[in-house]
Order: structure tokens, then sequence, then C-alpha cells
């Protein structure tokens, strides 16, 4: 009994539900190595009821470090069909000051063989299965919120911000590495003011009908097109990769934005 009693108290100190707007980011005491597998973090890890996820952050002297895993099917098919985008403000304001958008969702992810000749002649299934988290997972988009700007990079391109998207058969990991302070060669940085806090917005934006519309419309006059529905997330309704279908539930299309205070903690 004491055995189970003590495993039951570990559980619960590892994984906080995320209802007090700021927490502390203690330093990482190992390396955070950016490649879509979590087995490295030691927590604390925070669950957010509105996402059903659960996030772990910590920094060092140069960068801070995001992780967010989930195992939930509908929030695996909003962020691959809608994206996700993370906004970070220095001054701990929930305003869209630097954002990062990735992965894109699949609005950026409608392609023809017009528009990449290296698709002729694959067949539909093969390139689901083959070329969908290369079209899906190869960029992502930087934002700003004042003025409003965005530029998109190829993953190859960035420096010191680091991104990877694990997908799994039972969960998805989202890890992300970015610069506290810009230097002459950093893709971008978040440049926290000191002994402030700074705001960590995570949104799971709209789909754009209108874009959608516009871009199926151009692929629909030449070439085969790739659609959002060769998103290899389950046949009829999504579900997990390798696999596992969705429970069937409605995907509201709502934008989804939630947004907690983080106070980064000296060694």
């Amino acid at each position: 009994m004491g055995r189970y009693f003590l495993l039951i108290v570990f559980v619960l100190s590892t994984l906080q539900s995320c209802k007090n707007p700021e927490i502390s980011i203690q330093p990482t005491a190992m390396p955070i190595v950016i490649d879509g597998d979590c087995s490295e973090w030691s927590g604390p890890w925070y669950y957010f009821d509105d996402l059903e996820a659960n996030l772990a952050l910590t920094h060092d002297e140069r960068f801070l470090y995001f992780c967010l895993k989930t195992s939930d099917r509908q929030l695996v098919r909003q962020i691959m069909g809608r994206g996700l985008i993370l906004w970070f403000n220095p001054q701990g304001k929930k305003q869209h000051t630097l954002g990062l958008a990735y992965p894109l969702g699949m609005q950026s992810r409608l392609v023809t063989e017009d528009t990449h000749p290296q698709m002729q002649g694959i067949p539909a299934q093969r390139f689901r299965d083959e070329r969908w988290q290369e079209m899906v997972l190869s960029e992502l988009e930087i934002r700003h919120g004042k003025p409003k700007t965005r530029e998109k990079y190829s993953i190859e391109q960035l420096n010191g911000l680091a991104v990877k998207f694990g997908l799994n058969p039972n969960e998805i990991v989202y890890e992300l590495r970015i610069p506290l302070i810009a230097d002459s060669s950093s893709t971008c940085a978040i440049e926290p003011l000191k002994g402030k806090p700074l705001a960590l917005g995570i949104e799971i934006p709209t789909i754009d009908i209108s874009q959608m519309r516009q871009r199926l419309g151009e692929a629909g006059r030449g070439g085969r097109s790739f659609t959002p529905g060769d998103m290899p997330m389950g046949e009829r309704g999504g579900g997990m990769p390798g696999g596992m279908r969705g429970q069937g539930r409605p995907s509201p299309m709502e934008n989804v934005e939630v947004w907690l205070k983080i106070r980064l903690q000296e060694k």
C-alpha cells in the first residue's frame, strides 16, 4: 500500500493542472535535444484543460525550451489541419508580439503536380505515406503583431531557433528551442525584460475558408491536386498516426487560444 501511495504522490507532483496564470521555469540540468522525443524532459508537466495537452518548459542562459505532448485525437486533427501558433510577449501581456506558426496546417498543404514537379506519377496513397510529413512539417512562419508581418522559412534555414514535431502511434510531441537574446545570426529571439515575466500564448487558428477556396480553385486549373483530404490522420473522421481511429467528436472550428505567464528562474 505504501508503495502505491508514493507512486501517486510522484505522479501528482510531476503533472500539475495549469490553473495558475504564472509559473516559474527552472533552468535545465541537462541538455535538451530538439528531436520530437520528450523522454529527456524531467518535468514538471502542466496540464491544460482547454487543450487536453501537457506542457513543459525550461531554459538555460541562451534558450527557452518548450514541449507539448498530447494523445487527444481531436486536438491532433485540429493542429495538423489548422496549424499551431506560439506567441511570445516579453512584457507579459496577452498580445501577439512574436509568433511562431508551426505546423502551418492544411492551408499551406495544398500542392499540385504543376507546383511540385517531383509529385508527377506518384500515386496518392504513396504520396500520403512518403511525402505528407515533408510537405506539412518542412516550413515555419515567423509572425509579428505590430506591424503585422509574416516571414516563411524552411526548417533548414533556422539559426538558433529549432523545432521538431514527433508523430508517434499514441501521441504527438512538439519540441521548440528559441533564443532568449538575439545575436547576429539568430533567426528571431524573445528578448525578455529583466525581472519581468513573459507571456506565452498557444493558438490553434480558424481556417481561412476564402483562402482555401482560392487555392483549391487554382489547383483545379491544372495538374492533379493533393488536398487536405490526403492527410494520413485516418480516412473518415481522422485518427492518430498508425491507423488509430478518432472518436467521432465534432471538431470545433472556432479559434482556440490560451495564455500563461512564465518567469525564468536563475540557477
